[in-house]
């Protein structure tokens, strides 16, 4: 669907054309109480840009916690689409919705689309709860370059930077991401560059950039968004795996445990708690959460993280694999990654996952460039039964997978395995093992970094789910009225 280009500016007044107003926290009048303010402020910008009907109630509830977070608010106006909604949870604390969109059938590539910049330009990132920096591909100007610029399509056009990069001398952000051979540090007032390697071969590198993020607190569309200005890499030398076709998305939104990661930024700033939902859908559009929204759920199902590493990770063990109540292995870690495509085993448990495939599923295997293991034909998908994680410190709780979890189609209409040895990442990977997108699509997964915790709930991530928010009738405390 065609999408006309939206703007912000930053001053007071309007933009007729794109039908955006933006606030200024400078423009905040300390004098007048928060709600006196708020609907003199909508009554003007009612009246100047001429909305013909504004939900006050709805604006109440957003913009005084847009007062409170001391963060830039941006007023909507006109047909748009919304690429962001979000709400607020019983706590009073908000969360932030972005739609999910990918092939959960055959590519396991999921993407949310994030606006950026006083455009308001989109951009189809790859989720990554693996690694921290959020990195957009970008046309930077006035720098040092270390490699070539990247020339391959993306789906939109690259990020455009306007003299907002991060310099050697902010040593509290610069000093945080990784950086290349010879990065240009000379001088404090020089680029801040920044390099990201990837278990898969890839990579980014670029320079260090601040800018807006827009967040609607509405879960249906709002007049009315939070922008934050936050840290992200301009990336102008990609390199990607073999294996994989380039490219899928504009970047990677970082959603790990590190500093440079957007959710630690955001609950830096108090904007949000440090927690995250996803929920992948094979077919129809899920959802990602920034916040903690979800974590009330009924039926999900808790296990804390595993405490044998000493970063901050998604790790979750010990726990023993089976197979239709068989053991096949014990005491193993596993690693929650959305920006990993499939699941990585050790050696010893991939070799006992694919006897057990081949003893199922006899058939001659085919050559597939998708995967190494595929069959055709292949008659009876039933064959097969689910792979069960049973954690040790809970023999109650454990993780399944699905036979269409681990069982896919390849774009060559074979049926293959999606689980890999994760010896194809590296020596340091022996021992590693990764659950990636296939095995957590129908399922809402919550990344709980303030209580240290992973839950999870089968579920239908098709449709969005139904929180009490201001503006359909609760309280601001999200208790109903």
């Amino acid at each position: 669907m065609a999408q006309r280009k939206r703007y912000c500016s930053l001053a007071h007044g309007k933009e007729e054309e794109a039908g955006l107003f933006i606030l200024s926290k400078v423009d905040i009048n300390s004098s007048l109480s928060s709600e006196t303010y708020l609907l003199s402020l909508l009554r003007i910008i009612q009246s100047t840009i001429g909305f013909r009907q504004i939900n006050f109630r709805t604006c109440q509830c957003s913009f005084k916690l847009a007062l409170q977070r001391k963060e830039d608010v941006c007023f909507t106006h006109g047909n748009e689409v919304q690429n962001v909604t979000g709400v607020t949870d019983q706590s009073g604390t908000p969360s932030y919705y972005f739609l999910v969109e990918g092939d959960g059938l055959r590519t396991g590539f999921f993407h949310a689309a994030v606006s950026v910049g006083n455009r308001l330009d989109e951009f189809y990132l790859d989720i990554d709860t693996g690694s921290d920096l959020t990195w957009i591909t970008c046309s930077p100007t006035n720098i040092q370059f270390l490699k070539p610029f990247s020339t391959y399509e993306t789906p939109h056009e690259p990020y455009k930077t306007k003299n907002n990069f991060i310099s050697c001398k902010d040593a509290s952000t610069c000093g945080l991401v990784e950086k290349p051979i010879n990065p240009q540090c000379s001088k404090q007032n020089q680029q801040c560059d920044y390099q990201v390697e990837y278990a898969d071969q890839g990579l980014s590198l670029g320079v260090l950039v601040k800018d807006k993020f827009f967040l609607s607190p509405s879960l249906k569309g709002s007049l009315i968004r939070l922008v934050p200005t936050l840290t992200f890499g301009c990336g102008y030398h990609q390199e990607f795996s073999p294996s994989l076709r380039p490219p899928f998305a504009d970047g990677v939104l970082g959603l790990g445990t590190g500093k440079t990661s957007i959710l630690s930024q955001l609950s830096e700033k108090g904007i949000i708690k440090k927690v995250m939902a996803l929920c992948l859908s094979e077919i129809d559009p899920g959802y990602l959460v920034l916040g903690d929204s979800q974590s009330n759920l009924p039926g999900i199902i808790w296990m804390p993280l595993s405490n044998n590493h000493l970063e901050p990770n998604n790790m979750l063990g010990p726990a023993d694999l089976s197979y239709n109540g068989n053991l096949l292995a014990s005491g193993l870690l596993f690693l929650f990654d959305s920006g990993t495509t499939f699941s990585y085993f050790s050696p010893v448990i991939y070799q006992a996952v694919l006897s057990k495939a081949k003893e199922l599923a006899p058939t001659p295997t085919v050559d597939d460039p998708y995967l190494p293991i595929c069959w055709r034909p292949f008659q009876n998908g039933s064959i097969f039964d689910s792979l069960k994680l049973s954690f040790t410190s809970n023999n109650n709780v454990y993780f399944e997978l699905a036979p269409t979890d681990y069982i896919i189609m390849s774009p060559q209409d074979n049926v293959c395995l999606g689980i890999l040895e994760n010896q194809e990442l590296g020596p340091e990977f022996e021992n590693l093992n990764i659950m990636g997108d296939f095995s957590m699509i129908r399922k809402l997964m919550i990344f709980d970094h303030e209580n240290q915790k992973i839950g999870w709930l089968n579920h239908a991530c098709n449709q969005l789910p139904e929180q009490l928010s201001c503006e359909r009738g609760g309280r601001e405390d999200g208790n109903p009225s």
